[in-house]
């Protein structure tokens, strides 16, 4: 099952969010957003510790919706919203407006996609680029499969110490090569078709415009 998660970022993107949306099966929004969100528009849920809106305004304009309140501060709303929707049977999740504001924040977004990594995979959009990790050791993704636009821009970003790396169908391919944390790996150039990164050891996060999606329009 295919969830969407709509995060809280001050640099909102609605007509993403409600294009991701409209593709998942299970939509989770976390607190705050759902300030932004248009009235039109119900999610199935509402996750985290309600501190940023005031809910009782929210409930008469999503009378479907279901207000999951947690109060743990051990994490932030984000977090809260995945687990809540793995409980709920997620087999795959999108965050949207996943990052803007604060540098701290944006570095939490992906420890947090680290840490689940190994049990649902996410994939991260904002500001049209989309961001998937990879890894080995049980990850529940080695290999990132894209349908790209000829001349596309595909980037990998080493997220161990090192990683042993294949992508294929690019300008600079790898074959089982060792990448270590730095640049290398930035800006790759697809000769257009399906582009295959697969980690064999460590993680990487791959990065890819949504416009250069040939399988997807935003």
């Amino acid at each position: 099952m295919r969830a969407c998660i709509i995060a809280n970022s001050p640099n909102f993107e609605e007509q993403a969010a409600l294009w991701r949306a409209s593709l998942a099966d299970l939509v989770v929004v976390a607190d705050g957003a759902i300030e932004r969100i248009p009235a039109t528009f119900a999610p199935h849920i509402v996750c985290g510790d309600m501190d940023s809106h005031e809910p009782r305004g929210h409930t008469r304009r999503f009378p479907t919706t279901e207000w999951v309140h947690r109060e743990c501060q051990e994490s932030n709303d984000l977090e809260k919203s995945i687990a809540v929707a793995m409980e709920r049977g997620a087999t795959d999740i999108d965050v949207v407006c996943a990052f803007g504001g604060r540098l701290d924040q944006t570095l939490m977004t992906f420890s947090v996609m680290e840490r689940f990594h190994k049990e649902v995979p996410i994939t991260l959009y904002h500001d049209g680029w989309e961001a998937r990790l990879c890894g080995s050791e049980d990850a529940t993704s080695s290999a990132c499969a894209l349908n790209l636009k000829s001349d596309a821009i595909v980037s990998l970003v080493v997220r161990s110490p090192v990683a042993t790396v294949t992508i294929s169908n690019v300008r600079w391919p790898l074959s089982q090569e060792p990448l270590r944390p730095g640049s290398r790996g930035l800006s790759n150039r697809s000769l257009g078709g399906v582009v295959t990164t697969t980690v064999h050891d460590g993680c990487v996060v791959v990065c890819w415009r949504t416009e250069d999606r040939a399988d997807q329009k935003a």
